[in-house]
Formats: C-alpha cells, structure tokens, sequence
C-alpha cells in the first residue's frame, strides 16, 4: 500500500510530469500527457531517419530478457549530431518522453561538478534502468584551455562511465 500512496503523491506533486534529474544544475519537468507531452510526431528529423531511431529505440526498450539471456549488458548509444534545427532535441525529448525510463543530465558548466558527480549520476541511472542519460552538447564541453574554463571532471572518467 505504501508504494501506491507515494506514487499518488508523487504524481499529484509533479502533475504527472517526468522530471529529468540535472547533476549540477536545476532538474526540470517534461510536459505531461495532458499538457501535449513530446512524442515522436514532434521529431524533426527526416522521415526515413526519425523512424529508424525510433524503431531501433523501441526494439531495443523490448529486448531486454534477449541481452540478459547472452549475458551482454543492455545498453545502447547514440550520437546525434549536426546544425542547430535538425532534430537532435526533438529525439531526445520523445525518447525521455517514454515512460518507462528514468531521465539524468549534468550541467557540465557548473564549477561544483566533479567525476564523482559523473559517477554518481551514472550510479543512479543504473539503479533505476532503464534509464536515459542525455549529454547536450558534449563537443563544447572540453574546448582547449584557452577557449573556455577549467572543468572539475575529466574526459577519460566520462568515457570509462560511458563503457
């Protein structure tokens, strides 16, 4: 009965909106159902694109007793990339939209993040698989020195996280 009464509130609390967890910044909450949540209708990506994502998303979502029956780690990646306008946060906010996933980010701008907050979101992520970890703008995160501030969490210790 417990779990049901914290849902409830959880729900009544939030309005129904998924929050997306910021590491180092402010969570925030996706649109519910009723207030014209992201789908995949909202995608901007060509057709023929949007709906191989889409597709290998969802497959992939279904599959998990296959990954565990081989003993493979069920995770999956994926690189968008491109101009400002060609649907990578369309993809991204219908695939945080799911609503079987919980959603983290980190604000790598912040001065207080650090590899143990790169750890502990990849920590809690795995504790509540399946799970979305969104990098906005991970090529603008380590410019060289001159082009931008020093940051408190390393390149190696996000990719062996990654891995």
């Amino acid at each position: 009965a417990l779990p049901q009464v914290l849902d409830f509130f959880h729900r009544a609390m939030t309005r129904g909106r998924k929050r997306v967890r910021v590491y180092g910044g402010e969570d925030y909450f996706l649109p519910s159902a009723t207030e014209q949540a992201y789908s995949w209708n909202d995608v901007l990506l060509d057709d023929a694109r949007q709906e191989l994502v889409r597709q290998d998303f969802e497959h992939f979502l279904e599959r998990r007793e296959w990954f565990a029956a081989r003993r493979v780690p069920w995770r999956r990646g994926y690189l968008f990339h491109g101009p400002p306008g060609n649907g990578k946060t369309s993809a991204v906010r219908a695939m945080a939209s799911h609503p079987l996933l919980s959603v983290f980010s980190i604000h790598f701008a912040s001065e207080d993040i650090d590899d143990s907050d790169v750890s502990r979101m990849f920590a809690a992520a795995g504790d509540l698989a399946p799970s979305l970890i969104v990098l906005e703008d991970f090529d603008r995160v380590f410019p060289p020195q001159s082009e931008g501030p020093r940051l408190h969490c390393s390149f190696a210790h996000i990719l062996n996280c990654l891995d």
